[in-house]
């Protein structure tokens, strides 16, 4: 549980798509919103990131980061829960050179049950995950999900999957991809709001040598 939930808030925090490059400030700080560090290129496509999450098996830790990031990240905020543990994140960006990027609020904690009931599951390094049981979903996650992440790294390959209650902002990360030298990783996030979840689904942002706590 603690990889994936490391596995998820990396992928956060480092992608991108930009058509050319800035700089911008990376740092990162543990229940702060604020950070010092230095001024970085970013890759082309990204754009200065602010990401604030949470770590629910460390009694709500919150962690802020500054970097450069995707684009297609920006504005994104959600909760993603596995039985009593939150998954919190926010998002914020600016995309001119140097710029500092607004405080992200994360989502407010509501653990009023909400009538929604999905399955949930965690799998690393397999195409399937299969069903623990079902969770009593609360607040704003009344949509049954699904993360899942494929990374390549030469020569091997893994795939994790984890699947829960979540919010609908969670659902709008929708799926992107992440090419380097040695790593391609794909990311989707998959909600079915009507029943529980696509049951039968074979499955960032850092290089998979950390998988984790710097990638978004």
């Amino acid at each position: 549980m603690t990889r994936y939930l490391l596995l998820f808030t990396g992928i956060l925090s480092a992608l991108s798509r930009h058509s050319y490059a800035i700089s911008c400030r990376e740092c990162s700080s543990t229940g702060s919103t604020s950070c010092t560090g230095t001024i970085v290129s970013c890759a082309p496509n990204f754009v200065c990131m602010s990401l604030s999450r949470t770590h629910p098996e460390e009694k709500e830790r919150t962690e802020f980061t500054r970097k450069c990031g995707d684009k297609h990240l920006c504005g994104k905020s959600g909760v993603f829960a596995i039985t009593n543990q939150k998954h919190k994140f926010s998002i914020t960006c600016c995309e001119s050179d140097g710029c500092t990027p607004p405080i992200p609020n994360l989502p407010l904690s509501n653990n009023t049950e909400n009538g929604k009931n999905c399955p949930y599951c965690v799998s690393t390094n397999d195409r399937s995950c299969s069903d623990t049981g079902n969770m009593v979903c609360t607040g704003d996650e009344n949509i049954c999900g699904l993360f899942k992440m494929e990374a390549s790294v030469e020569p091997y390959g893994t795939t994790d999957i984890v699947r829960g209650c979540v919010s609908k902002g969670f659902c709008d990360l929708g799926t992107w991809t992440m090419k380097s030298k040695h790593n391609n990783v794909k990311v989707e996030a998959i909600c079915d709001a009507s029943t529980a979840l696509y049951s039968a689904l074979t499955l960032l942002i850092l290089p998979t040598a950390s998988l984790i706590l710097n990638v978004f």
